[in-house]
């Protein structure tokens, strides 16, 4: 599923893909990680009750009219 979005948002010209995910979701975050997606910023006890951090990630999809992905 995350191929087939980043497929479509390269087709349309699109020339980076975000996302946010829990930092304690682990099985998230190192699915994300693996498909290329680096940490652009921690938004501190983002979700509530609990506080937990929330990591916004991206992925380059195109460099300079070439997609990567």
């Amino acid at each position: 599923m995350l191929d087939e979005l980043e497929r479509r948002a390269s087709g349309r010209g699109t020339e980076h893909v975000m996302l946010e995910v829990r930092a304690d979701n682990t099985a998230a975050t190192g699915l994300y990680r693996s498909a290329g997606y680096t940490v652009l910023t921690t938004r501190r006890g983002y979700y509530q009750p609990d506080g937990v951090d929330a990591l916004v990630m991206r992925k380059t999809l195109v460099q300079n009219g070439v997609g990567d992905g």
